[in-house]
């Protein structure tokens, strides 16, 4: 089995007080350091709405974490999901959505949309009439001659 390991706890040289120089480390009163410790303990163990229970959290894709905040990865689980359920170790990672309708397709979300693991109902009443689409203009022109330089 091989394993990657990472240290999720910050109890390191970094946020300790030396006791026998007097000396404290560099992030020692550091909030952020504990603030972002905390988000990812949270991240790591939280499911994701619509996904199979096969792989609806990264534990369920090889990571652990030991009772020291060592976090492991064990490449043979993760490879084998990969490989089985590469779909759904993708949704994981990234904004997904799916329908039943072939007339509606998933765009994205925001940091904003509220995720229901019911999934939502959709009823068109009316046909679009029209539409826009919102884009970047292309750049003018650009002329290449001798006295061009990059």
């Amino acid at each position: 089995m091989h394993t990657i390991h990472f240290k999720l706890h910050p109890k390191g040289k970094v946020s300790k007080f030396d006791k026998s120089t007097n000396t404290a480390a560099p992030l020692l009163s550091d909030r952020n350091l504990s603030q972002m410790v905390n988000e990812i303990a949270t991240t790591t163990i939280a499911t994701v709405s619509g996904l199979p229970q096969s792989t609806n959290m990264l534990f369920s894709i090889g990571l652990k974490i030991d009772d020291t905040g060592m976090m492991s990865i064990e490449e043979k689980k993760l490879n084998e999901k990969i490989v089985d359920e590469f779909s759904n170790v993708a949704n994981l990672f990234r904004s997904h959505g799916k329908t039943d309708n072939p007339g509606i397709s998933f765009l994205g979300m925001t940091e904003k949309t509220r995720v229901n693991p019911s999934g939502y109902r959709v009823d068109v009443s009316n046909a679009a009439e029209r539409g826009f689409y919102l884009g970047t203009p292309l750049p003018g022109i650009i002329k290449v001659d001798e006295t061009t330089t990059f």
